[in-house]
């Protein structure tokens, strides 16, 4: 993983189909993948290259967006990686001056997970 220094610990959770993702590198997971920002945001990661997909094929679920600005789709619910992060999303709370980080997207919410 690059970032990391030699003998730190890299915080990993999996992701679904043996795939796992650094932790310390999630800025945010969008959990509405029929929302137009949603779409936005997976179709400019795939012009860029910067877009990863680990369904396997299956529906993605999720996006989870990294500090590089890569773009992982995943196959499980934003509540789902929530949980391994060790939080629940009805836990998490976002602080006022942070509030303008978070969108509120098909009823649903990006959370900033700092």
């Amino acid at each position: 993983m690059a970032g990391n220094k030699k003998g730190e610990k890299v915080h990993l959770i999996h992701v679904g189909f043996n795939g796992v993702v650094d932790m310390e590198r999630v800025v945010a997971v969008a959990g509405t993948m029929s929302a137009a920002p949603t779409k936005t945001l997976v179709q400019r990661a795939r012009d860029r290259g910067a877009l990863v997909d680990m369904t396997r094929g299956r529906k993605s679920k999720s996006a989870i967006i990294t500090k590089d600005n890569r773009v992982i789709l995943v196959p499980l619910a934003s509540a789902t990686i929530a949980g391994r992060f060790g939080t629940s999303l009805k836990e998490v709370e976002i602080p006022e001056e942070e509030e303008e980080d978070s969108q509120h997207i098909g009823g649903s919410t990006t959370l900033q997970l700092r």
